[in-house]
């Protein structure tokens, strides 16, 4: 468990400080985790519509807005957590002890950004080669 908290600390640090070049605001920061929480949840939900035929369903009927509901309330979360002893200040202010991080947290950081952009786009490209 302490893995992922660290990885989250470590993809703030990363996104923020490696690919962006400065600090974001903490709104800022909750926007983005929501398009990635988004991401995947829809990528997830469009599956269990697909295989489980569920289009007539309240689920299927639904499914934006319980997606995006979901989305916000993992959001709130992750917004507890950081706003919990001031992490996200605190992650923030000493970003020059994440360098030896990089190894270890790297691959994980560019791997959440790739799923949520898959589960963001995938179920598009479906739709597309499927209709008829």
């Amino acid at each position: 468990m302490k893995d992922i908290f660290d990885g989250i600390n470590y993809w703030i640090y990363w996104y923020e400080y490696r690919i962006w070049g400065g600090s974001w605001s903490l709104i800022q920061h909750l926007c983005i985790m929501w398009i990635i929480f988004f991401g995947y949840i829809f990528g997830i939900s469009f599956i269990f519509l697909e295989k489980l035929n569920l289009k007539g369903t309240f689920w299927g009927e639904n499914m934006g807005l319980i997606v995006i509901l979901i989305a916000l309330v993992f959001t709130l979360i992750l917004a507890a957590y950081l706003l919990q002893g001031k992490r996200y200040r605190r992650i923030l202010a000493n970003h020059d002890k994440y360098d030896g991080w990089e190894e270890k947290y790297q691959t994980w950081a560019i791997s959440v950004s790739i799923l949520a952009v898959v589960g963001l786009l995938a179920p598009i490209v479906y739709l597309a080669l499927t209709a008829e």
